[in-house]
């Protein structure tokens, strides 16, 4: 299975996913902030990336920024998931986001972000 990590400043949004992708059999690392999840990018390899636009501190766009442009992680799915204005969605997608989930999401919009962009 795949090890994802969960990226959001919401202890409700990171227990939801953990759960929901605990469920298939899929390892899952959390972050509550940009600057965890950067950390974590440095320190282990991950399969996908699910993370949040809005946190405090370093938000999920400059997340995005370093691990495409710093860390060279080209590849790596990053999934948003955000209740942001399209406006916000598109500025994430053009630093590198490979695709958007609108909170509130359903247990079948993580499963199928999964299934597409890890091919499992």
């Amino acid at each position: 299975m795949a090890k994802i990590l969960i990226v959001d400043d919401s202890d409700n949004i990171r227990m939801t996913l953990k759960l929901t992708l605990g469920f298939k059999g899929h390892e899952v690392v959390e972050a509550e902030n940009g600057q965890e999840a950067v950390a974590e990018l440095q320190r282990s390899k991950f399969d996908m990336v699910f993370c949040d636009l809005a946190m405090p501190g370093m938000s999920g766009q400059e997340v995005i920024r370093k691990a495409r442009e710093e860390m060279g992680l080209k590849d790596l799915p990053i999934v948003v998931l955000s209740a942001e204005a399209r406006e916000v969605k598109s500025r994430a997608l053009t630093v590198g986001a490979t695709d958007f989930i609108d909170k509130p999401f359903a247990p079948e919009q993580i499963f199928d972000a999964v299934t597409r962009w890890l091919k499992t």
